[in-house]
C-alpha cells in the first residue's frame, strides 16, 4: 500500500528491485486516491495494464477468477 512517506521508494526502488527477481506482477494501492494500479513486468520494465478507482469491482491479472471490491481497500 502507497503512503506520501513511501510511494517514491515504493516505485523508484522496490519495483527495480522486483523485476531484476522475476516478480511479474505488481499492485500499487494508493488509499488517498483511492486507486488501484496493476503492472505488469516486460523483461526489466514495468507496463501499467490498468488503474481502477474508488468502488469499484475488480477481477484483476494475475487472480482473474476473483472479485475484489475497491470499497474498503
Amino acid at each position: 500500500m502507497l503512503s506520501p512517506a513511501t510511494s517514491r521508494t515504493d516505485r523508484a526502488d522496490k519495483l527495480p528491485l522486483y523485476a531484476a527477481h522475476a516478480v511479474d506482477w505488481c499492485w500499487l494501492v494508493d488509499p488517498n486516491l483511492r486507486t488501484l494500479e496493476f503492472l505488469q513486468r516486460r523483461e526489466a520494465h514495468w507496463l501499467l495494464v490498468d488503474t481502477v478507482k474508488d468502488d469499484a469491482q475488480v477481477q484483476a491479472p494475475p487472480f482473474t477468477d476473483i472479485t475484489l471490491a475497491m470499497e474498503g481497500m
